[in-house]
């Protein structure tokens, strides 16, 4: 695909494309919500298969959807998610972001 400048899918396929990565996201980041409510008030607790699914699941799907996210923009897919990433306001929080990565090590000890 590197010599390819552009996906060669068909709008009816990116547009669901980017409906399931943006679902499977959704999932991955608010699918434990009704599990973290207040403890209080004793909401149910996960079963062990669903403990095991998401457990076992929840960082493939997020890298996967990422990875699409990444694909498409790159790719020429991204639309508008392609322009609100490549806002330039981001900058100064990308390099704020990578400076406190090579920094924390440091600091926690």
């Amino acid at each position: 695909m590197q010599d390819q400048p552009k996906l060669s899918l068909n709008p009816m396929a990116l547009g669901w494309i980017w409906a399931i990565a943006f679902l499977v996201g959704c999932l991955v980041i608010y699918g434990l919500i009704p599990y973290q409510k207040d403890l209080m008030t004793m909401q149910k607790d996960a079963s062990l298969a669903e403990r095991a699914i998401y457990g076992g699941f929840h960082r493939l799907a997020w890298a996967l959807a990422l990875s699409w996210v990444i694909l498409a923009c790159i790719k020429g897919a991204g639309g508008p998610v392609n322009r609100i990433l490549s806002c330039p306001a981001w900058v100064p929080l990308a390099r704020m972001s990578f400076a406190i990565y090579l920094v924390h090590r440091t600091v926690m000890n």
